[in-house]
This record gives structure tokens, C-alpha cells and sequence, in this order.
């Protein structure tokens, strides 16, 4: 609903730490990783079904790699990088095509979500 008035949407996930030997467990560790980023996939897929997103933001390769297989997208055509390891693309054979921001995890000043907003006005004016 918050897509649909204008507004943004944020899916994050919450950091959690592995006890035991969960811990010591790197098998099981990058399993649930995986798992994690398929999700927010699927969540991510399900949103812009039901909805029109002309750009959209994501942090982290895993989650990157995970949206762009949920919906199925040929490939990116990179257009600028913002700053350094945020890179700004457009999408390829999705129906609506759009515009995918990205950044590594690890990657970007402290400003990065300022230098990301100066790109993604509020309101696309086109709508």
C-alpha cells in the first residue's frame, strides 16, 4: 500500500548471531545466509507483482543475486556509480524494465544512504 500512495518500502533483516556450534559451523552458517537472501527474493518478487517499482535498492551481492533470479532478469546494464561500489543500473527484460541501485555489502561512506536518496527523488515525477 505504502508503494502504491508514492512511498518507500524497506525489507531488512535482523542481525542475529550464531551460538554454539552453529557458530563453528561455516556449512550451516553460509546455508542460512542463502537461505535468507532466497527469501528476501521472494519477498522483493511478491512486492513488485503487486505493484509498479521504477527503481529499486539493493544492498549486498547475495540478496542482489537472489531479486534478480526471482524475476528472472537477463542481465543489468550498468549506467553510473553514485560512489564508490554503488553502482546504479538498468534492468533487462523485466516487464517494467527500472532502474536497480546496488552496493556491496562492506562497501560505501557513512553518507551512502544520503548519496542514494539524491538519486531516488521521494515521488517519480513520470508517475
Amino acid at each position: 500500500d505504502e508503494l502504491k500512495r508514492g512511498g518507500r518500502v524497506i525489507i531488512r533483516t535482523a542481525k542475529t548471531e550464531f551460538h554454539g556450534e552453529a557458530c563453528s559451523n561455516a556449512a550451516l552458517e553460509n546455508e542460512v545466509s542463502r537461505q535468507v537472501a532466497d527469501n528476501i527474493g521472494e519477498i522483493t518478487l511478491r512486492i513488485l507483482n503487486g505493484t509498479r517499482v521504477d527503481k529499486l535498492v539493493v544492498f549486498g551481492g547475495d540478496t542482489l543475486y537472489s531479486v534478480l533470479s526471482k524475476m528472472r532478469c537477463d542481465g543489468v546494464v550498468p549506467l553510473t556509480e553514485l560512489s564508490p561500489g554503488i553502482v546504479a543500473a538498468r534492468i533487462l527484460s523485466y516487464p517494467a524494465g527500472g532502474i536497480i541501485i546496488t552496493k556491496s555489502g562492506g562497501l560505501g561512506d557513512k553518507d551512502v544512504l544520503r548519496r542514494i536518496d539524491e538519486f531516488v527523488p521521494e515521488r517519480d515525477e513520470n508517475r
